[in-house]
């Protein structure tokens, strides 16, 4: 009789479910969070519009700061 295992997205499977958001995004997973091109999301960092940081060898985006971002968005546009 073989072992049954955990379904993948149960408590006791893998950490990984279609509705999880990670909190660090790179650079193309936070354009694609704002709706917005690469080229224009590099911009925004470059222009320090939106605080990124290097994590290992990537460049990452906190989530919670690009909802700041459009949150200024809103206010600005009101």
């Amino acid at each position: 009789m073989s072992e049954s295992k955990p379904a993948p997205n149960s408590a006791s499977g893998t950490s990984s479910s279609p509705n999880f958001i990670p909190r660090l995004l790179r650079i193309s997973d936070a354009a694609f969070y704002l709706s917005v091109t690469y080229g224009f999301m590099e911009t925004l960092i470059r222009e320090r519009t939106i605080p990124s940081f290097i994590q290992g060898r990537r460049r990452v985006l906190d989530i919670r700061d690009l909802d700041d971002y459009a949150d200024r968005l809103k206010e600005n546009a009101a």
